[in-house]
C-alpha cells in the first residue's frame, strides 16, 4: 500500500483531503440483508440531501451483509496482513485535474491478491445475485449504445475491435453481429462464441495487430496503474482508431466506500475522467454524463469516444471535483429520482409487458 504518489492520473502533485473512513476488524455479518439495504439507502438520502456535502466526521459503517464482509476482510487480512485493527482509509482529490482516491493507494500487487484472496475465499451465499433476464437486457441495451456511439465515427467495413476488460465479451455482441473482429482481454476463462481472447491482462496478451476500436468499459476504476495500462492500449490503437471508455460518476458529496472500499480505487467526475484521457494525449471526440445500466443496477456514468492526438496537447478542463462534492439540492433530487424510482418503474414496466 502506497502512501505518498503524485496524481495516478495527470502526475499532479497538490492533494485536497476530503473524508476520512475508520474500519474495524469486528465489524461483521448481519444476516438482514433487506434492513441493511435500508438504513443504506437512508444514510445516503441525509447525506446527500440534508448535509450536501462531504462529512467532517470519520465515517463508520458496521453493519454488512457476508458480500460486503468478504470485501471489508481484503484490507485487514491482504492489504494490511493482519497487522491492524482498525484501518483508516482519506479520500483526497488532486488539485490539476480533478482525480479522487483514497490513500494508502493499493498497488498492482494488492491488487493482484485482492482478486486470489477473493477466488480463495468466495462461496455460493457471498457471490453476486446471478444476473437475471432483466438484467442481461439491459446489459444488451448497453453494447447496442456502445456499438453505435463507435460506428458512427468510423467508415471502414469489417473493423478489428478489443474490449479491455470485457469479461466474456457480451459487449461486443452488435459488432460481431456485423461480422467484425472481436478480441477480449480478461480473465473470464469462457469467451462467447466468436470472441478471441488475447491474454488474461495487458501484461501477458499476445497482441499481433493494432485496432480500429477499443472498449474500455467499467474497468478503470479498479487498477492501480492507470497511466500504463492508457498507454498501452494507446499503442495499440490504429492511427485513425476510436477509443470508447466508461466509468461510473460516484463522486456524490463524497464517496460511497464505507461498505466497500476495495472495490473501485478510482472515482471520477466528467471533467476528471476527460482530464485523464487528455493528459494521455487522446482528443475528446464526444462524452457525456448519463444514467446508464450496469446489469440490473442503474448508474450514473460518465462516457467517451476518443482518439490519439495528432496536435499538440490540450489543456486540462476545469476541474468540477468541489461541484461535486457539494451539490446544488435540485440535482440531487434528480439523480436520487434517477437512480432510484426510475428504474423500479422501469423494470416494472418491463416484466409487465412480457
Amino acid at each position: 500500500m502506497e502512501k505518498g504518489f503524485n496524481c495516478p492520473a495527470c502526475t499532479g502533485e497538490h492533494w485536497e483531503h476530503i473524508e476520512t473512513f475508520s474500519y474495524s476488524k469486528v465489524d461483521g455479518a448481519r444476516s438482514n440483508s433487506r434492513y441493511l439495504s435500508l438504513r443504506r439507502k437512508l444514510n445516503i438520502f441525509w447525506r446527500i440531501l440534508f448535509l450536501a456535502k462531504p462529512d467532517t466526521q470519520v465515517v463508520k459503517c458496521k453493519s454488512l451483509n457476508a458480500y460486503q464482509k468478504l470485501r471489508r476482510n481484503v484490507l485487514f487480512d491482504v492489504w494490511f496482513d493482519g497487522k491492524k485493527e482498525i484501518v483508516e482509509l482519506k479520500s483526497r482529490f488532486c488539485r490539476s485535474c480533478g482525480f479522487v482516491c483514497y490513500s494508502p493507494r493499493p498497488e498492482d500487487n494488492d491488487i493482484a491478491n485482492k482478486y486470489a484472496y477473493l477466488e480463495r475465499h468466495a462461496s455460493q451465499d457471498v457471490h453476486e445475485p446471478e444476473q437475471s433476464a432483466y438484467a442481461a437486457k439491459r446489459d444488451l441495451e448497453r453494447a447496442e449504445r456502445i456499438h453505435q456511439q463507435c460506428v458512427n465515427l468510423i467508415t471502414e467495413t469489417e473493423l478489428d475491435i478489443l474490449d479491455y476488460g470485457g469479461g466474456d465479451g457480451k459487449l461486443l455482441i452488435p459488432f460481431k453481429r456485423d461480422n467484425h473482429n472481436c478480441f477480449v482481454i480478461d480473465y473470464y476463462d469462457s469467451p462467447i462464441d466468436g470472441m478471441t481472447k488475447l491474454g488474461n491482462d495487458i501484461r501477458d496478451a499476445k497482441v499481433d495487430r493494432k485496432f480500429d476500436v477499443i472498449i474500455c468499459s467499467h474497468v478503470l476504476e479498479h487498477v492501480s496503474n492507470i497511466s500504463n495500462i492508457l498507454d498501452k492500449l494507446k499503442d495499440y490503437l490504429k492511427e485513425d482508431g476510436i477509443f470508447y471508455a466508461e466509468v461510473p460518476q460516484e463522486v456524490w458529496a463524497g464517496l460511497r466506500i464505507d461498505d466497500d472500499p476495495v472495490t473501485h480505487i478510482n472515482f471520477f467526475t466528467k471533467n476528471a475522467f476527460l482530464n485523464l484521457f487528455i493528459a494521455h494525449g487522446f482528443e475528446i471526440l464526444e462524452s457525456n454524463w448519463t444514467t446508464a445500466n450496469f446489469g440490473a443496477s442503474a448508474l450514473e456514468v460518465v462516457w467517451i469516444t476518443a482518439k490519439v492526438s495528432q496536435g499538440n496537447k490540450q489543456n486540462l478542463l476545469p476541474i468540477d471535483t468541489e461541484e461535486m462534492l457539494h451539490p446544488s439540492r435540485f440535482y440531487s433530487l434528480k439523480r436520487l429520482y434517477r437512480l432510484f424510482i426510475q428504474p423500479k418503474l422501469r423494470k416494472r414496466q418491463s416484466n409487465s409487458s412480457v
